[in-house]
């Protein structure tokens, strides 16, 4: 895969866990989210309970980048301390269309010695969903050998009605019937960007505001919210550890930022985010996106000599 290529990246590690590595995996989660944040290129990362984090980048030089970081070795490595013989896999995929796209993500337990008949019918259906209308590709993982039952399948589509006509469809549900004897249970996760709970309520036929446009309004609330921890809560957190007092300033943060923050901003710029077809128009994007930067500029010098 060429490192010049400008198409979005997921980058997948997964694992068996142990048992009982629960908690060590929970803590993983919060330090991995802390680190890959601040990566250049960073737009989502996703942890399944089964063992898996999948990360996304805008393109490959962005994810080889973060791969390539003393941080993330260091991450992999407490990852593998959760892991059966700390046997960890990575991999890299070509995502198309991320900005716009649904994924859904299935974590299914193959019904032991079935593993060459469900090999077969995931061909199958893999081949009537590709038929249907907004299909965007697959992604398969199969279990390392000898190291669980667990098959990975990201599947997308264009829009989330796209996918649900795929995932309700009688052709589906035909083959899903086919299959009750070699799955021991199948785990479904729905991933349609960073941000997708705060902008639920605009999106306009399943379709999101563009990522840029949802990041823009993320920072535009998060800068304020920093900085006034900064000035207020940070003292009073003097003398904590500094894992407890990022944990505590990160709670804090996200909570403003879910209420009263994303949903006062997206009130006030709804006509930018998520426009009608009368309101579509080039002058309007550049509108809008004028106002989301000239009050990038208005709270940078509010907060000029704040601290």
């Amino acid at each position: 895969m060429s490192l010049h290529s400008q198409k979005p990246i997921l980058m997948t590690i997964r694992a068996l866990l142990k048992p009982n590595s629960q908690l060590d995996f929970a803590k993983l989660q919060a330090r991995f989210n802390a680190e890959i944040v601040q990566a250049p290129g960073f737009v989502s990362v996703e942890f399944l309970t089964y063992g898996m984090i999948v990360q996304r980048f805008s393109d490959e030089h962005f994810a080889s980048a973060w791969r390539a970081s003393q941080t993330y070795a260091e991450l992999v490595e407490d990852f593998k301390k959760c892991a059966v013989n700390q046997a960890v896999t990575e991999d890299f995929s070509a995502e198309s269309n991320l900005e716009h796209g649904v994924t859904e993500v299935f974590i299914t337990e193959v019904t032991p010695s079935q593993d060459k008949a469900y090999q077969a019918w995931s061909a199958r259906i893999h081949q009537v969903e590709a038929t249907f209308p907004g299909f965007h590709g697959v992604y398969v993982q199969a279990p390392v050998s000898g190291k669980g039952r667990h098959w990975i399948t990201l599947l997308q589509f264009d829009t989330i009605d796209n996918l649900d006509g795929w995932l309700n469809s009688k052709e589906r549900q035909v083959l899903l019937s086919e299959a009750i004897p070699l799955v021991s249970s199948l785990e479904t996760h729905r991933m349609i960007s960073p941000f997708s709970g705060w902008f639920a309520s605009v999106a306009k036929k399943g379709v999101l505001p563009p990522l840029w446009k949802q990041t823009m309004l993320v920072l535009l609330v998060l800068f304020p919210i920093v900085m006034l921890e900064l000035k207020y809560l940070n003292p009073m957190l003097t003398g904590l550890n500094i894992s407890l007092k990022t944990f505590i300033g990160n709670a804090i943060s996200v909570s403003l930022i879910s209420f009263p923050g994303m949903p006062i901003a997206i009130w006030f710029l709804n006509w930018w985010l998520s426009p009608t077809p009368q309101q579509n128009t080039r002058a309007m994007h550049i509108l809008g996106t004028g106002i989301v930067l000239a009050l990038y500029v208005i709270t940078i010098l509010l907060f000029w000599d704040y601290l």
